[in-house]
């Protein structure tokens, strides 16, 4: 059970993260938030460090969100609908989880520098979580002879071809990146398969 700072943190959060899904990152503003929900800044400060904070926090919620709604992964019997399922979030169509991958987006040039904490330890727990997801399926495989061992080189560059696929998909209007996305990891699924 929360304790009351906790549940009004997640309030601020949740209000912070709406705010942003309607002005997005550049024209977010601290004030205008605080004065949305009726609270002195000093206050707010009570909650967050910082706006980085904020922003790490209402990233954080919306994901929690959106990934409840994701399968377990151990369900599924073929690696390559394991790997869809792992990317479920890049592959939605959803309104709510392409609002929340556009602020990510939006959001990326904070979470490359190391001086932005809060930001930069979300994201490397989100990639964390990524490759673990990734290493776990692959290891499965592997042990039922279904993959060959070296899929784990493709760990990391996986996820960093679906991130790279992801911004285009954001700066190109032709680039059609669900689709995109699948059929890279279908290659992958059948390059590194045994059967």
């Amino acid at each position: 059970m929360l304790s009351k700072k906790e549940k009004r943190k997640l309030e601020i959060s949740i209000q912070a993260y709406e705010m942003l899904l309607d002005t997005g990152v550049d024209n977010f503003s601290v004030n205008n938030l605080l004065e949305n929900i009726t609270m002195s800044k000093g206050n707010f400060y009570h909650y967050f460090k910082n706006k980085d904070e904020l922003f790490c926090e209402a990233l954080k919620v919306a994901y929690g969100n959106i990934s409840n709604k994701i399968k377990v992964v151990k369900e599924i019997e073929t690696f390559e609908d394991k790997l869809l399922e792992i990317f479920a979030i890049y592959l939605s169509t959803h309104k709510d989880t392409l609002a929340y991958l556009s602020l990510v987006n939006q959001m990326y040039y904070m979470f490359s520098n190391k001086k932005n904490i809060y930001l930069y330890t979300y994201m490397q727990e989100t990639y964390h979580y990524m490759f673990s997801s990734l290493e776990y399926i692959m290891k499965e495989e592997i042990a039922n002879n279904k993959l060959n061992p070296d899929v784990l080189h493709m760990v990391k560059p996986l996820v960093a071809t679906a991130d790279g696929m992801l911004t285009h998909h954001f700066m190109l209007e032709d680039y059609n990146f669900h689709d995109e996305l699948k059929n890279y990891l279908s290659f992958i699924s059948k390059q590194y398969s045994l059967n």
